[in-house]
């Protein structure tokens, strides 16, 4: 990253690969998260940290270098709950390809995600107002959590350039 004001935390569910071993190479923290499906473990993680803005990817996601001072300047506005992105899509054939996201209300009403988890940082007000993810959801739970934003009237941001790839 281009700025060094950010913490790490990593999350184990259980993981069967060498994650685990390459965060605490790295120095990272890892929380225990078995048994817990993916939104309870992001919910577990964000209720530890004391920090005003929170993201969270994948081991297989990366985030471009401009990724934190990039969402973090758009926060400057009081009223942005959420900043989001275009993104690169990595195919399974390796090759990247750039995919532009719709706006938050374009996605609201055609009922399909567009605002990717791997491209969003949330103000944790925003996740202390409208409640944890829901833990019930296996997939989308941040569609649900968007929806919620959406209709309480919390402020996105796009940015339109990737600073994610997934």
């Amino acid at each position: 990253q281009d700025c060094d004001d950010f913490d790490v935390l990593g999350l184990d569910a259980g993981s069967i690969d060498d994650s685990v071993d390459v965060y605490r190479r790295l120095g990272v923290p890892v929380m225990d998260c078995a048994g817990l499906n993916q939104a309870a473990s992001v919910n577990k993680a964000v209720a530890s940290i004391d920090t005003p803005f929170f993201s969270w990817i994948n081991p297989d996601d990366r985030y471009e270098p401009e990724f934190v001072s990039g969402h973090l300047a758009r926060f400057m506005n009081p009223f942005v709950g959420v900043v989001y992105s275009n993104f690169f899509l990595q195919k399974h054939d390796g090759q990247i390809a750039q995919h532009e996201t719709l706006d938050v209300a374009d996605s609201m009403y055609d009922g399909w995600n567009h605002v990717c988890h791997p491209t969003t940082m949330i103000r944790r007000r925003t996740w202390d107002l409208l409640g944890r993810f829901d833990e019930s959801f296996v997939y989308a739970f941040d569609f649900e959590f968007w929806i919620r934003a959406f209709c309480a009237a919390v402020g996105f941001v796009k940015i339109s350039q990737a600073t994610a790839t997934f």
